[in-house]
């Protein structure tokens, strides 16, 4: 196979997607290894994305982030209800994963996650799902394509806004916070700022190729 392959199947007298294959030659028998061009090839790295449901709350939104190698295989994790979930695996030839995070240490219900990598129509997105027990998010992940090398030139620059407070202060903080971003050449994105409540504001995260940012910022922490 060339260097920007990879292999995906066994045709001819045995179909088979598994990389080592056990037969009993015969008369006639043939074989094909198949090795399609890596759908990956330039889309390797940093994927970060949010999800969250039509009723977005602290149990059933939050941040994901992975880095996926050209291989396939990926490690990220998975920031959900205060907690920092790690998590290991390889998509399928086909950009698809399932995968089962157990929570059982926090006392909480497993998350059951699913993830499909956009070949077709070159979104350089994952799209798919996190669910547990009564509830289902989507999720959407964007590729990081931004570097030294590759500067983010349309979106490098710094800006302020206002994160306003709510009418009622038994519903929240009244007044408004505040937020200076800084978009920096290699495409990473760095905030930090205050909220109406005086609470600190920072998160550092990669701009997609659209120039999205997934902002998710965890503010009130509580001890267990």
């Amino acid at each position: 196979p060339g260097t920007y392959n990879i292999f995906s199947n066994w045709t001819g007298s045995v179909t088979s997607t598994n990389t080592t294959l056990n037969f009993v030659m015969q008369s006639n028998m043939l074989l094909i290894a198949n090795f399609p061009e890596n759908p990956l090839n330039g889309k390797v790295g940093t994927y970060n994305g949010l999800f969250y449901g039509s009723n977005i709350t602290h149990q059933t939104a939050g941040f994901i982030t992975m880095k996926i190698k050209s291989n396939f295989a990926f490690s990220g994790k998975v920031i959900l209800d205060g907690d920092t979930l790690t998590m290991t695996g390889e998509f399928n030839v086909d950009g698809t994963f399932t995968k089962l995070i157990s929570r059982a240490k926090l006392g909480k219900p497993d998350l059951s996650l699913t993830l499909a990598l956009d070949f077709s129509n070159h979104t350089d997105a994952a799209s798919g799902s996190l669910s547990s027990e009564g509830w289902t998010s989507p999720l959407r992940a964007d590729w990081a394509p931004f570097s030294t090398a590759n500067p983010a030139t349309n979106f490098a620059r710094q800006y302020t806004m206002l994160l306003p407070g709510f009418d009622d202060p038994a519903e929240g903080p009244t007044g408004y916070g505040y937020g200076l971003i800084n978009i920096k050449p290699n495409g990473s994105v760095v905030l930090s700022g205050e909220t109406a409540d005086g609470l600190k504001l920072s998160q550092s995260v990669s701009l997609s190729k659209n120039g999205e940012w997934p902002l998710y910022l965890y503010l009130y922490k509580t001890s267990r």
